[in-house]
């Protein structure tokens, strides 16, 4: 029997589009393979789809991830790049998921080359990039490499078994985003009369944030941050309070400390002259005119508290 063709070249512009945009996205990658003329129509075409990418690289499994969101977040298409030799047995590989499979894989590579191409094909935004950095010397290559893609990425996540406080500080620094990073990774030989260097992106998540300190914070000139197992003492945050009163860290939209220890409201809002604006919840007024919302609520049964600070402009 005669292979049967299906000129889609040929078709109608609108026909082409409404036909490609039926297909997954890695089917309609492949077909982007196939000749020069059928990647540009792809690329001219397969637009506006509301669709997003999640990157996930995972070097401990020699394995990358990539997620198609639609605009509602539910996955369309799930694709994995992974080590041959790291699983022969192929314990992992399900045939519900392509999987591009590799001897001797260099996976950060491979993951390097692979979205390269998705983006020239599909020039997806990137809702999540996840790197576990625990694993990698060379952070400078890695940075580079995620900076090269921040614009277009809502989240950088960077997560591990440990770091040093010095490759921490340097990351931090180095990696530029005007959306959300999140830094989940355990700190090593920290030194909280350390400062921390002052940091590129605009909204920051620090999930280990046992070291920080006043002076950390006095260091903060994104938007939004959000620290996790603060350790900061009443009197340094009615320091850094005082401190915005004055002018201080001036883009500072928002600042969340979370499980807090137990803090006594009277001495972290002393001399500010706050007043109740609701359960748990005072205001205070700056200098220039920005008004504060300080909100403080504790979660039983652990003692711990949190701490949210607002600030709104006048």
């Amino acid at each position: 029997m005669a292979e049967e063709t299906f000129p889609i070249l040929s078709l109608p512009s609108i026909a082409r589009e409404n036909f490609l945009k039926s297909l997954d996205p890695v089917r309609v990658l492949f077909l982007s393979q196939l000749s020069r003329r059928m990647k540009r129509a792809i690329k001219l075409e397969y637009r506006k789809t509301g669709q997003a990418l999640s990157v996930t690289v995972n070097p401990s499994t020699s394995t990358s991830q990539f997620l198609v969101h639609d605009a509602k977040r539910s996955i369309l298409q799930k694709v994995r790049l992974e080590d041959r030799l790291a699983d022969p047995e192929g314990g992992r590989f399900s045939p519900r998921i392509p999987t591009f499979r590799f001897y001797k894989c260099d996976i950060l590579g491979h993951t390097k080359q692979f979205l390269a191409e998705l983006m020239d094909v599909f020039s997806f935004p990137i809702a999540k990039f996840s790197v576990d950095i625990s694993n990698y010397e060379n952070y400078q290559s890695i940075i580079e490499w995620l900076n090269s893609y921040s614009r277009i990425t809502q989240l950088i996540k960077i997560y591990g078994i440990e770091i040093a406080f010095e490759d921490y500080c340097w990351i931090l620094e180095n990696l530029e985003s005007p959306n959300n990073v999140e830094f989940n990774v355990p700190i090593l030989n920290h030194h909280r009369k350390y400062a921390v260097p002052t940091f590129k992106a605009d909204k920051i998540k620090i999930v280990h944030g046992e070291f920080v300190r006043l002076c950390h914070l006095q260091s903060l000139n994104g938007m939004e941050y959000t620290i996790g197992n603060a350790t900061i003492n009443d009197k340094e945050l009615n320091t850094l309070l005082r401190g915005l009163v004055a002018g201080a860290n001036p883009n500072l939209r928002q600042l969340k400390l979370e499980k807090y220890g137990r803090a006594v409201v009277d001495d972290v809002l002393k001399d500010l002259n706050a007043t109740s604006i609701g359960d748990n919840q005072w205001g205070f007024d700056l200098e220039n005119g920005n008004k504060v919302n300080f909100s403080y609520s504790v979660q039983d049964p652990e003692s711990k508290s949190s701490i949210s600070i607002i600030v709104n402009r006048g």
